[in-house]
């Protein structure tokens, strides 16, 4: 698999405003909101922040799930991305 373009991951989001998404050095990845509608929706605003943070770990995983795939041996990919879903969500696994 190629090296990846995008800004190294882990993205976290801010403890202080939750719509503001951050690379580990410190660089502003999004800025999330919900513009368009009547009222702004903080806990979909959140959740949305939450899963634009979790994508370096979802990339991550889905390329070990193809990997595994090639394999034969998915158990411990599936594992990994099982726990990387529940965090996009906000949880833990």
């Amino acid at each position: 698999m190629s090296k990846a373009a995008h800004t190294p991951g882990p993205w976290y989001v801010d403890s202080c405003d939750d719509d503001l998404v951050y690379a580990s050095n410190g660089l502003r990845i999004a800025l999330c909101s919900c513009e368009g509608q009547d009222d702004e929706i903080p806990t979909e605003v959140t959740a949305n922040a939450l899963l634009v943070a979790a994508a370096p770990d979802l990339l991550e995983c889905a390329e070990a799930v193809l990997a595994s795939w090639e394999k034969g041996d998915l158990a411990g990919a599936v594992r990994q991305l099982d726990a990387a879903v529940a965090n996009a969500k906000g949880g833990a696994a």
